[in-house]
């Protein structure tokens, strides 16, 4: 293997080892470690070197979720989104999706400061254009038709 290869594998490894560290409650240790992570995958100019930052940046954000910092969170997503997109096909699937998909549930949530329901729908009606997980956003639907008052639904 390639030193790069050995570097971004051991970024892969750290990244599991900080959500573990979420897990046990230690946010901000998770989402500092996180972010070295990012720091060190933005340098890596290869698919699967982009495909982990887009991933670590969707981790990341679920940790500023639980830690309240929504806005922050919401940053993360849109990066991630973006690195997604200019992903080939068969990787974009899964990352753009993931991404989105996140992206949408923290839009739908209200009290958040950053709620945006019109928002949320465009991120689940992009998020049905790539392969995923359809119950999920059919879960993510039903979430904004609540949110909307919009019981029919």
């Amino acid at each position: 293997m390639a030193a790069d290869s050995l570097d971004v594998a051991a970024l892969a490894l750290a990244r599991r080892r900080a959500m573990l560290d979420a897990d046990d409650g230690k946010l901000p240790q998770a989402e500092a470690e996180l972010g070295r992570i990012a720091d060190a995958l933005a340098a890596v100019d290869t698919t699967i070197g982009r495909r982990l930052l887009a991933e670590t940046l969707t981790e990341r954000a679920l940790v500023r979720q639980i830690a309240n910092r929504h806005a922050d969170a919401l940053a993360d997503l849109d990066r991630a989104v973006e690195i997604g997109s200019r992903m080939p096909p068969l990787v974009r699937r899964t990352v753009e999706f993931n991404a989105l998909a996140r992206r949408a549930k923290l839009r739908a949530r209200s009290g958040t400061g950053i709620a945006d329901l019109d928002a949320a729908a465009r991120d689940v009606e992009q998020a049905r254009t790539l392969v995923g997980i359809d119950w999920l956003l059919d879960e993510l639907d039903c979430s904004i038709a609540k949110e909307r008052g919009d019981w029919a639904r």
